[in-house]
């Protein structure tokens, strides 16, 4: 316990500009003590399920409500913007189905995409979602060994027909919504795969600007203040929704928070970001989970070393590795989803209390593995 305690705050110094507590701002604080609703999505031997639960500071709980969840089979790519996830199954070549559903009230929207291009050879990229707008980002062969790329835009609440096609220059890599503007990250592999950011106005469907953001870009994601993350492996680029300037914050070599490989990110209320990634030298476990602040620029690791005994790791909870993390803003604790050992459908949900002393609330066993939880 001293030990792992030591060496997070070595890691947390050693990316923070100052290891005084008063210059750490504590972003996430929770109203101790209130009633919340879990929403976990599990990967199941069948495909996706859903299970819902009852939550307050001292208790977690299965719900005896059952979930209005519709798609049972998991798909090929996903998107989450607050308790909203969209999702895209396809099914053949130029058929697919998108579905976004909203954790809050349980409603679902679903739309078939591509019947309009026939017989064709189509790969979706990317997916995401605002309101009743649905995106898909993708290639469609063209014939003579040539692919052109594109973004569908559709409205979830309109006819099939109802869509506009943004051709792009670059292959999607990745896609994020903020300040009414679609976010595409674009990878040029006739350039020496340098990595681009175009920008479409949402209300027009039309191109603003196309910005150079390197090479290695991951990932894109939006903040609290509505601007854009570009993920890289060595550094991320804190971009201006509004005006586009950049601002750069490169990382200590071996010291990368990571999160660029990540499933799912969960932000808490403030800047604080919670996700899981592989634990290096810092664990026997391959991905642990983590945390990001980007106003501090810190990362804090929470091996399960660190407050579970190996009786508990290995007999009570049989944690083989973390497969997902969440953040309960209502009552402060991090929502650790991970896969027991031996059991290839079995996993379970620890809820921690972080801070400087990291200690185990409360543990749930689930028929599945956990792939993203809801905290509302």
């Amino acid at each position: 316990m001293k030990s792992h305690k030591i060496l997070c705050l070595l890691l947390v110094c050693a990316l923070a500009f100052s290891c005084k507590k008063d210059d750490i701002p504590d972003s996430d604080t929770p109203n101790l003590g209130a009633e919340a609703d879990y929403s976990l999505l599990i990967k199941t031997s069948s495909g996706f399920d859903v299970i819902l639960m009852d939550a307050d500071v001292d208790q977690l709980t299965l719900s005896p409500v059952a979930s209005n969840f519709p798609m049972t089979s998991v798909p090929d790519l996903n998107f989450k913007e607050g308790t909203v996830f969209s999702f895209l199954k396809t099914n053949g070549d130029c058929n697919a189905s998108f579905l976004r559903f909203d954790f809050k009230d349980e409603t679902a929207k679903e739309i078939d995409l591509f019947s309009d291009l026939g017989a064709c050879s189509l790969t979706a990229y990317a997916i995401a979602h605002h309101g009743d707008t649905g995106y898909v980002a993708y290639g469609l062969d063209t014939g003579s060994g040539t692919t052109g790329f594109y973004v569908r835009a559709f409205n979830l609440n309109g006819p099939s027909d109802d869509f506009t096609d943004v051709a792009l220059t670059k292959r999607p890599v990745h896609l994020s919504f903020a300040n009414s503007r679609l976010f595409v990250l674009t990878i040029d592999e006739q350039k020496n795969d340098e990595n681009y950011l175009t920008a479409v106005d949402a209300s027009t469907n039309s191109i603003l600007t196309e910005l150079s953001v390197g090479s290695n870009a991951q990932k894109l994601l939006r903040n609290i203040d509505d601007n854009l993350i570009v993920g890289h492996d060595q550094f991320h680029n804190l971009l201006n929704s509004e005006t586009f300037s950049p601002q750069y914050v490169q990382y200590e070599s071996g010291l990368e928070p990571l999160f660029v490989s990540s499933t799912v990110n969960n932000f808490g209320d403030g800047s604080t970001m919670y996700y899981e990634r592989p634990s290096g030298v810092y664990s026997e476990y391959p991905v642990i989970p983590a945390s990001y602040n980007f106003v501090s620029n810190l990362t804090t690791l929470y091996p399960f070393e660190g407050y579970l005994t190996k009786n508990e790791r290995d007999f009570e909870y049989k944690v083989e590795t973390t497969t997902m993390v969440g953040y309960d803003t209502k009552n402060g604790y991090m929502l650790i989803g991970y896969k027991k050992i031996g059991e290839p459908n079995k996993g379970g949900i620890l809820r921690i209390r972080i801070g400087d002393d990291p200690a185990v609330i409360d543990n749930i066993n689930v028929d599945g593995i956990p792939f993203n939880v809801i905290a509302m």
